[in-house]
């Protein structure tokens, strides 16, 4: 598995951020946010939903990652599930989001593997209240034009993932 310092010798960095009922996505090419969006599941309570969400993610990643960039100038970077101690209740959303990750990882071709831990991408700050802020201001126009549009063409209650996915690929590439 490649490292964080690792991730600027890709040219292309694909991002993740799972969530229960939705993925949030994004693509870096040369270390400069180009495609970010939500992927969404149905309301249903489908054995197969994660499986869903991750192959719908994968899909979108062959369709946005220009055909130029080959596998081994792909990096994946997602966010890894920690259990925290004393949250005993959060192992079956753990098992959910990891399973998530492990399909887009067995779906997409790519030469690294990045995973981050929530803690360290975020530097222990809240998501929503800090950790937004810090992302939006990291962004050039033309990156925040992209970001901006993601966030209004999908559901508010997923517009988390698309911003964790964004942050998660700015820390990775030492700009968060």
């Amino acid at each position: 598995m490649a490292s964080v310092a690792q991730a600027s010798d890709y040219g292309c960095l694909l991002t993740l951020d799972p969530g229960l009922r939705g993925l949030g996505v994004g693509i870096f090419l040369h270390g400069k946010l180009t495609a970010t969006d939500a992927i969404c599941a149905d309301e249903g309570e489908d054995a197969n939903q994660q499986r869903a969400i991750g192959t719908a993610a994968a899909a979108w990643f062959r369709e946005f990652r220009p055909g130029r960039w080959a596998a081994e100038d792909t990096a994946l970077v997602f966010e890894r599930m920690v259990l925290r101690r004393g949250r005993l209740d959060a192992v079956g959303s753990i098992i959910e989001l990891s399973t998530v990750s492990g399909v887009v990882l067995g779906l997409v071709s790519a030469a690294g593997v990045i995973s981050v831990e929530p803690a360290a991408w975020t530097g222990g700050r809240s998501k929503e209240t800090v950790n937004h802020v810090r992302i939006r201001t990291r962004l050039d126009e033309a990156e925040t034009a992209v970001l901006e549009t993601a966030l209004r063409s999908c559901i508010p209650r997923h517009r988390i993932e698309v911003l964790d996915a964004v942050g998660i690929g700015l820390y990775a590439l030492g700009r968060l």
